[in-house]
């Protein structure tokens, strides 16, 4: 299959995936909102709110995907540009010096 017919497959998916994403962000609501709703009392060393905030990081980690993806999909374009420190130390200026 060509890079032209592939288009139109990969742009239809692009709503699917937006959906997707807003599903996400509803069940990240409902994780904040049931480690909210935990009562203290219940919940003696916080492992059920710990679970739950737990449970919303990965959905906002895989939601993170989804815009990862969707945007790949549309075309748009990212530059990482990373910054590598060399061992050698730089000249100084001494005082004086132009």
């Amino acid at each position: 299959m060509n890079a032209d017919a592939e288009m139109p497959a990969r742009a239809g998916a692009v709503p699917l995936l937006e959906e997707t994403l807003a599903e996400v962000r509803a069940a990240v609501a409902a994780c904040f909102a049931a480690a909210g709703a935990i009562a203290v009392e219940s919940d003696e060393y916080g492992h059920h709110r710990a679970r739950e905030y737990e449970n919303a990081v990965a959905l906002l980690k895989m939601s993170a995907e989804l815009g990862i993806a969707i945007a790949r999909i549309k075309g748009e374009f990212n530059q990482n540009i990373n910054v590598v420190r060399s061992e050698k130390p730089l000249r100084t200026r001494r005082r004086g010096e132009a």
